[in-house]
């Protein structure tokens, strides 16, 4: 039996390193105690304490998954084969099931056993962590390669700018009561500052004067609440009642008003949602029991999903990250990249204009046009490196902390600051200022 176990781990992946020393082969096979179980009996069950690891020695072991009312075979364990070694390394619960799918022999290594045999072989702690690198890798790969997929189906995360669509994917995939309801505050508020963002990168391209527009943006833009973001929003397509069409996104003032003076009812849902999370994030929402939280969210978040529905608009009016400019022909020849949909692994495209936009900078861009189809959205969203993590994202405005800019992000929750925008935002707010006192000089 002891030289069967020497061969057996010999052909085991875990082991499979040429430079393990032999003993540490011969006394893992000692340490390993033989445990049978018939078929369709339980080995573990998930939030199990991680007691020890397993080899099979004959047959096979699945390893399941509860989702909803069903069981997912995650994986099929055969002769040679480890499992139950990862919760090992952390000293977590079992993360799954594992059931004998045929009569099986197994060899079981205790806790506390392989604990004394990486003390005195670290070659087998080498080991050991190649392996479960290697299976995590493998599971983050699987997992990337379904949430494209499942990202393909729903049109929200697979078309709708980049902020939105990454909370919204992270919001679908949550469990958990209370982190889904932080979640959907988040999307909501992503919503919410995009389309006011929108409505003024709408409003600055155009040749009307709103008062109200003009005092948000010489204050910066900064500090306003999601309910002050919604007044602003209409306000900015406000003066197009009499013609809507004559709007850059006509579909933003259908949006916003039904009629001269009367809002719609889907801006209604919103700032009943606003006010919905105004009393909570005010109130004692840490006090609500999950049930409590359950309940809130089978009401808003349907709400919620009824106005991004009516927000597909958005899908029509990419957001665009120009990354560099070309002229060829009597024309300059762009190149950007679409912040669109839940990953961010943004597509590249180019278009050709007659006249220059200026390379680094967030647009939203009208496709099958040139010069009208762009409306810049600099410096009120900035495309930026993320200092906390290293990974590239999109950064709302929020603050404006002496002479630089604070951003941050919804996807992680990061902040970020900056003085390469302060710049713009002056020529921005210098705009609006004199705006307003030609609007006092004419009164």
């Amino acid at each position: 039996m002891e030289t069967n176990r020497l061969e057996l781990l010999k052909r085991t992946p875990l082991f499979a390193d040429p430079k393990l020393e032999p003993a540490a082969l011969e006394q893992l096979a000692a340490a390993l105690d033989a445990r049978s179980y018939p078929a369709r009996a339980r080995i573990f069950s998930e939030g199990d304490p991680a007691a020890a690891m397993f080899v099979v020695a004959k047959g096979r072991v699945g390893i399941f998954k509860a989702s909803g009312d069903a069981r997912v075979l995650l994986a099929e364990i055969g002769p040679g084969a480890c499992f139950g070694e990862l919760a090992l390394v952390d000293g977590g619960m079992r993360s799954a099931d594992a059931d004998a799918l045929d009569d099986v022999d197994l060899l079981e290594l205790e806790a506390r056993e392989l604990d004394d045999l990486l003390d005195r072989f670290p070659r087998l702690a080498l080991c050991l962590l190649r392996a479960t690198s290697k299976r995590l890798r493998s599971a983050g790969m699987q997992v990337a390669e379904e949430a494209k997929d499942e990202a393909a189906d729903d049109p929200i995360a697979s078309s709708y700018p980049h902020p939105i669509a990454a909370v919204w994917r992270n919001l679908s995939v949550l469990v958990d009561p209370r982190p889904r309801l932080e979640r959907f505050f988040d999307l909501l508020e992503v919503t919410t500052r995009y389309l006011g963002i929108v409505g003024v990168g709408v409003y600055l391209r155009g040749d009307r004067t709103v008062e109200l527009v003009d005092d948000a943006i010489a204050a910066g833009l900064t500090r306003i609440s999601l309910g002050q973001w919604l007044t602003l929003v209409s306000s900015c397509v406000q003066p197009f009642d009499a013609d809507p069409g004559a709007s850059w996104m006509p579909a933003l003032h259908g949006f916003c008003w039904s009629r001269p003076g009367r809002r719609t009812d889907v801006m209604g849902e919103m700032q009943a949602l606003v006010q919905f999370r105004n009393e909570q994030r005010h109130g004692a929402s840490g006090a609500l029991s999950e049930r409590d939280i359950e309940k809130h969210l089978a009401v808003q978040l349907p709400r919620l999903r009824t106005v991004l529905d009516s927000l597909a608009f958005l899908a029509e009016h990419p957001l665009v990250w120009l990354e560099r400019m070309d002229y060829q022909g009597g024309k300059f020849v762009n190149r950007c990249q679409r912040c669109m949909g839940s990953h961010a692994d943004f597509e590249s495209e180019t278009f050709r204009a007659t006249v220059p936009a200026e390379t680094g900078h967030l647009y939203l861009r009208k496709p099958g046009t040139d010069d009208a189809g762009l409306v810049s959205l600099h410096p009120m969203l900035h495309l930026d490196t993320c200092s906390v993590c290293s990974a590239r994202e999109i950064f709302f405005l929020v603050a404006v902390p002496g002479k630089s800019l604070e951003y941050a992000e919804f996807t992680r929750g990061h902040h970020h600051a900056t003085e390469a925008t302060a710049q713009a935002l002056g020529v921005l707010r210098a705009g609006a200022r004199d705006r307003l006192r030609r609007a006092e000089t004419d009164g």
